[in-house]
């Protein structure tokens, strides 16, 4: 199987997904890296430390390198933003088989999986995609079909009606968008509650990364998305691709999670307020990776070492990164999160 990793300028985080990559997954596979700007020098060192993954760079690469090399003299344009789904699309293509785990840079293989096992479940069910529970999802709103070593196997039969009553919710009009701005301002706790519910049931048809996809799911799903970040427009083919389909697709979920993010990074996109600059704390730990201090992360709990970094961005005295404002933004990180329902 053929394992893609997603990656853009965080080699602190890579290093230990390469890790956990080559500690924790048994069978036949290869790692492939397509990477959006991550400085060569540093792309170097991972080579070296990981010889067997290959390294693809993306069409954006050299612009974003650029930006990263020089970002305390420069602003960012709008390129900047882009994703480089045309790349995805070209590499998960190009793979010889017909299933392939795709990954972030900051998710790391937390459990055993065996490849070889699950392709058995996998084939058996001809699943769509099997997703490793990356945020802990304890149950869901709709049943189960069945329980296979530790799988949960789920037909779209038993959300169909769920998703023909919010498919109008992942329309791209402006009118639609501010009926799920009023949505997320209700004071009825208990109509919320069931509504973010519901919703993340139907993004569990539609999830990007910590999941083994098949091919044809992911170009009709995934791989038909533009440059840019459009998670309704994904959502959208997702959820009609099921109705065309009758409800005959099946999908895996692990009981327990296999693969699991840290929250102590710089996910989250918007700041919210927070004055505290994600592109230049990249910048500062990709530094003291590079100079072999791994102490900043703990392999016990995949998590970034909190008193390490906040002695770090202490010493740096960066206004732009202060460990206050730090400890700020990954606490909304991880509300987010909890907001929707998820139990972290």
């Amino acid at each position: 199987m053929n394992i893609l990793i997603k990656s853009y300028n965080r080699p602190y985080l890579l290093h230990f997904t390469l890790k956990s990559i080559y500690k924790n997954i048994v069978g036949d596979y290869n790692v492939t890296i397509v990477d959006d700007g991550t400085p060569d020098v540093y792309l170097k060192k991972l080579y070296d430390e990981f010889p067997t993954v290959k390294i693809i760079k993306t069409i954006y690469y050299e612009e974003k390198s650029a930006i990263i090399r020089n970002y305390e003299n420069s602003k960012p344009d709008s390129s900047y933003v882009k994703l480089p789904h045309s790349d995805w699309n070209k590499v998960v293509n190009s793979f010889a088989f017909d299933y392939f785990l795709i990954l972030e840079d900051d998710q790391f293989v937390v459990k055993k999986i065996d490849l070889d096992n699950l392709q058995k479940i996998i084939d058996n069910y001809n699943l769509q995609f099997l997703q490793f529970n990356i945020l802990n999802k304890k149950k869901f709103s709709f049943p189960f079909k069945e329980h296979m070593e530790g799988v949960y196997i789920y037909d779209s039969k038993s959300f169909l009606r769920k998703i023909k009553k919010f498919n109008f919710l992942f329309q791209p009009s402006d009118f639609y968008k501010l009926i799920i701005k009023i949505f997320k301002k209700l004071k009825f706790k208990y109509f919320k509650l069931n509504f973010n519910n519901d919703i993340l049931d139907l993004y569990n048809v539609y999830i990007i990364s910590g999941v083994i996809y098949k091919l044809k799911y992911w170009n009709i799903c995934v791989g038909s998305a533009k440059d840019e970040l459009n998670e309704n427009q994904q959502l959208s083919c997702a959820v009609n691709y099921n109705l065309k389909n009758n409800g005959e697709l099946y999908f895996g979920i692990t009981k327990e999670p296999h693969v699991k993010t840290t929250f102590n990074n710089t996910s989250l996109g918007d700041n919210r307020g927070v004055n505290f600059d994600t592109t230049l704390f990249n910048i500062l730990m990709n530094k003291l990776w590079f100079k072999n201090d791994l102490s900043y992360f703990d392999e016990t709990d995949y998590e970034l070492n909190v008193n390490c970094v906040v002695n770090y961005l202490k010493n740096e005295n960066n206004p732009n990164c202060n460990y206050d404002e730090w400890l700020k933004y990954t606490q909304l990180f991880e509300n987010c999160y909890k907001d929707q329902g998820y139990d972290l």
